[in-house]
């Protein structure tokens, strides 16, 4: 830590090094008179051919533990260093010397023997909440609270297995996509858009980017909306399941994924210009119609 000169190291009690309080009027601790309630380093520390004398102002000198704690303080602040510009932190474990949350999160991963966290970009849809996209975008990166998330940081859980199937280890792709009934769910989702020539088979074919709609913008966004809500739906009916024992079918799942998803996109997607009657038939129809995009 660099400190600058008095005007800019005010300090009072606040500020610390280490364990060791640098404001030196606490007179039972350090024995420093209380008559100069703000000091700084400035004023404790004197710099002499590139050797640090402390100064202090006693009112009378520190004996036993006191003395102890004076001590090991004068060794934490004995490598400071006064410069002519204002105090500032130096991260030492980067060398650029600013402290940056992705190295950080790079030496945690280094210190776990685990490989660094994958960087995947959240992606928006102007056509759903924001909190689906976060969803999606911890769905991608393996980070839902799945049984075997839960079990990898010594949750103690009764079982791994999928809360619905009971018979797989329950993952983000296992129950967003490969399960039975969710794969029940997923085929009706593409009889509905009257996309059965595709498949749904892992995370990527769910809720990344499609090439469906090759040459209108809207009917990507809508598409992958869609999409973006069965997955969401499906979370949010399997705790249903898990932490009330509620029970549904496929086709309770897929009205309420027509109903959201009418919902959001007929609200944000102003040119859509879509009817009830229309999204429940045909969803991919007032794409082609409108010709938006």
């Amino acid at each position: 830590m660099f400190f600058g000169p008095p005007k800019f190291s005010s300090i009072g009690l606040e500020v610390f090094i280490a364990n060791y309080f640098l404001g030196f009027e606490l007179d039972p601790l350090t024995h420093v008179k209380k008559s100069k309630k703000f000091v700084t380093i400035a004023n404790r520390l004197n710099s002499s051919d590139g050797t640090n004398v402390e100064l202090w102002n006693w009112g009378r000198p520190p004996r036993g533990r006191a003395a102890s704690e004076l001590n090991n303080l004068a060794t934490l602040i004995s490598p400071i260093v006064l410069k002519d510009n204002p105090d500032s932190w130096k991260w030492n474990l980067d060398t650029s010397g600013c402290f940056k949350t992705k190295t950080l999160a790079l030496l945690i991963d280094k210190a776990k023997h685990a490989p660094p966290t994958p960087h995947i970009k959240t992606e928006t849809n102007s056509t759903l909440p924001m909190n689906i996209a976060i969803f999606i975008w911890r769905a991608k990166l393996g980070r839902l609270l799945t049984r075997t998330e839960l079990e990898k940081h010594d949750i103690d859980l009764d079982s791994t297995l999928c809360p619905l199937c009971q018979t797989h280890e329950e993952s983000a792709a296992h129950i967003l996509i490969s399960c039975p009934l969710v794969a029940q769910i997923w085929q009706l989702v593409l009889d509905w858009w009257n996309k059965s020539s595709l498949s749904i088979g892992s995370l990527d074919d769910a809720f990344a980017e499609c090439q469906t709609f090759a040459n209108s913008a809207t009917g990507k966004i809508i598409w992958k909306a869609t999409k973006w809500a069965c997955g969401y739906t499906i979370w949010k009916y399997r705790n249903l399941k898990v932490f009330h024992n509620k029970t549904w079918t496929p086709a309770l799942i897929i009205s309420e994924i027509q109903a959201q998803s009418f919902k959001w996109i007929s609200k944000r997607q102003k040119k859509a210009q879509l009817s009830w009657h229309q999204w429940l038939i045909n969803p991919e129809s007032f794409v082609t119609r409108t010709g938006v995009g």
